[in-house]
Formats: C-alpha cells, structure tokens, sequence
C-alpha cells in the first residue's frame, strides 16, 4: 500500500477494508433517478414516398412487404398512441426527441402529426421537454403545415442534393421530373435554405 499523502486510488484497485477511499459514482441524474435516454428514428409511412430519387434504396423495400388485404405500411392511430407512450415511459431525461421519417413522412397528413403533437401532450411527464424532428423532401410543405412546424418547434432536415442541375437529376418526382423547383418555393414561407 502507498503511504504517499498525495496518490491516487487506481479505479483497478481493490481492497478488503470497508473504509477504501474509492467510491462508485452514479452516471447523470434526472428526478432522482438514473438519467436513461435513447434515440429512434420511427418511420411511420414505412418505405412510401411521393418522389422516385434514383439511388434511393429504401423505396425499393416496400415491395418486399406483403400487406395483407386491408393493411398498409403506415402506423395507424392505436399504434401511434402506443409508441408515443412508450417511447415516453422508456425514458428518464429532461428532454426527449422524437424523430419521423419516411419514405415521406408528411404524406401521412398533417392532421397525423397535430395526433402527434396531441398524443406527446397527453403522455408528458411535468419537467420534461418534448422535441421533434422532422426529416422530409418537402415537396408537400404549404403555408398550413410550416405554421404548424413552426408553431411546435419542429426540427425540419430538408433534403436537398444541392444546386438545381445536380438536385434535379437525382431526386424526380414519378413523372420523371425534377423537384427543385418546388423545394425552393419554401423560401417563400421565411425558411433559409442555401
């Protein structure tokens, strides 16, 4: 054993006396409890997309889904409820993002994302922060869906493969044309896209 006044216990250390310097310190805590986080990305339309991008090779994916007769790809109300509980319940932070993509998420409507919103309120615990984000093409983005994006807080990821020429060629809509143009008409709703 050092006698040295100044050494430090090595966290490989170990000793049989009750009284070691060395203690275990508990990780971040919220509300008295062990702070838990996680992260999911929830795709709740699946693999279904408005536009055809050519490298895209998660569209392809639908096809290797069989809904039966009455199914489809997108979570429906009951199962959104139960997401939205549990992701919350999972969790110990201050605050917890929940991330939506797709496909294309926004083709769910938005009425889907005000459940969202609504369901997220329900299920808040008191002192926690609930943040969202929102990765999107943005070919279906109006004046009523960047109010309420705005409104909520939203983290908007905006996909853009660059300038004009090069967007145009990669991301088309089903018609095979490009969906530049009509990305960029977002800057009209006072969103900085460079």
């Amino acid at each position: 054993m050092v006698s040295s006044s100044n050494a430090t216990t090595s966290p490989m250390a170990s000793s049989s006396n009750a009284e070691s310097p060395m203690q275990l310190t508990q990780g971040p805590q919220f509300q008295g409890r062990p702070s838990k986080r996680m992260h999911v990305m929830a795709k709740p339309i699946g693999a279904v997309c408005n536009i055809d991008c050519n490298y895209c090779y998660y569209l392809s994916k639908q096809d290797l889904l069989e809904y039966k007769k009455g199914c489809s790809p997108e979570m429906d109300e009951a199962m959104l409820e139960q997401y939205i509980k549990n992701y919350i319940q999972a969790q110990n932070t201050p605050e917890i993002i929940f991330s939506w993509q797709g496909g294309e998420p926004t083709m769910l409507g938005l009425n889907y994302f005000k459940k969202i919103v609504e369901l997220q309120a329900k299920y808040q615990p008191p002192g926690v922060k609930i943040s969202n984000d929102l990765q999107t093409n943005g070919t279906l983005l109006d004046d009523k869906w960047c109010e309420f994006l705005a409104k909520h807080n939203f983290l908007v990821g905006l996909s853009i493969d660059g300038p004009q020429m090069l967007h145009d060629a990669y991301r088309t809509n089903r018609a095979g044309r490009g969906t530049h143009k009509q990305v960029m008409k977002l800057s009209n709703y006072y969103i900085n896209i460079k």
